[in-house]
């Protein structure tokens, strides 16, 4: 009876011919020839997908490939859509970068009285004909107020 049930969800997921069957009762469906003759459905329906798969080698196609069915909890996850975890992490790229060059940048329009405090690295990539990584030192300085003025990057 076990047998039946799966041949019978089988044929009906591959094939989906659930009208066939919708008026049948559960009582009719267990019945003895109702069991042999899906039995008998289904054997036809394998051997049917198997000389379809004889003949595409026949022919010089490709077998349609054989996927095994999804476990039980594999399929509870891909209804509730967990996601997977990814193997790796997104870190940072710019200890990576091979800086090409170095211009160091002079402040304007600063306060009287300004200290220079050294310069604050600024890393951009630029695309040109080949590509360049370039390191902008600005310009750091303190104002007597306590405000700190750096100088502008270039377009």
């Amino acid at each position: 009876m076990e047998v039946t049930k799966i041949y019978l969800f089988r044929f009906l997921k591959k094939y989906e011919a659930t009208l066939l069957f919708k008026n049948l009762s559960p009582i009719e469906l267990s019945l003895p020839l109702v069991s042999k003759l899906l039995h008998f459905i289904a054997e036809l329906l394998e051997k049917i997908s198997r000389l379809k798969a004889e003949i595409c080698l026949l022919k010089g196609h490709s077998a349609p490939p054989t996927i095994p069915p999804k476990s039980r909890l594999e399929r509870k996850k891909a209804q509730k859509g967990e996601v997977k975890k990814t193997l790796f992490t997104k870190g940072t790229k710019k200890t990576k970068l091979a800086i090409t060059s170095t211009q160091r940048i002079a402040a304007t329009d600063l306060p009287e009285g300004s200290v220079f405090k050294g310069y604050k690295r600024c890393i951009r990539q630029e695309l040109q004909i080949q590509a360049a990584t370039i390191c902008y030192e600005l310009e750091r300085w303190q104002a007597p107020d306590g405000s700190y003025h750096y100088a502008t990057l270039p377009d």
